[in-house]
């Protein structure tokens, strides 16, 4: 229905405004429309419009979730081309797409990548490459980025510790579950002073 209406302009020789374009190219996307999406996303250039990060983000995460990881980059290459800045919503949805394909090393490439942009990893980026390279066995470079996240001063959350406590827990790594344990207890204790 939206895009005969959409065409239906097109046809009266009517330029939809940017807003269109990118609601257009969003619900295509949620579709799993995306050879449409990408269409209209020309077709949103070809009138003048740049899209923004946020269409881009969503066609990198839908192609990620057909498993498309080819296109998702492709899609990326064309956002710099078009001078649109990857954010950290853009580099945590290419980390876990990637483990989602078991491809930890190219998931820690961007990971390393991102700050190189100019794009600081928010406490989820963190998460997601400690979860890729616990499912990957990788579990001491987890604990490795694990210590750099809290030296940066990031706060872990229950699902940092959920992640960090299954993959040491498939080494038998008993002192670093025991430093996670006390670790845990000692954020809920200080988030119950907060509250009181």
């Amino acid at each position: 229905m939206a895009m005969k209406l959409f065409r239906e302009l097109r046809a009266n020789d009517l330029v939809p405004d940017s807003f269109t374009f990118s609601t257009l190219i969003d619900v295509l996307s949620r579709n799993g429309k995306l050879d449409k999406a990408l269409s209209l996303l020309q077709e949103m250039k070809d009138v003048g419009y740049t899209p923004d990060v946020v269409i881009y983000n969503r066609l990198i995460d839908m192609f990620g979730r057909i498993g498309n990881l080819t296109s998702a980059f492709d899609v990326l290459e064309d956002m710099e081309e078009e001078g649109v800045r990857p954010d950290t919503y853009t580099f945590t949805t290419l980390i876990h797409h990637l483990g989602r394909q078991h491809r930890v090393n190219t998931a820690c490439k961007i990971f390393e990548d991102m700050e190189e942009r100019g794009c600081r990893p928010s406490l989820v980026t963190f998460n997601a490459i400690i979860g890729v390279l616990c499912k990957a066995g990788r579990v001491l470079e987890a604990n490795e980025i694990y210590e750099d996240m809290k030296s940066r001063g990031y706060k872990p959350d229950q699902i940092t510790y959920n992640l960090l406590a299954r993959g040491n827990k498939m080494l038998e790594n008993s002192s670093m579950l025991s430093a996670l344990q006390k670790e845990m207890n000692e954020a809920r204790l200080d988030s119950i002073r907060q509250r009181q």
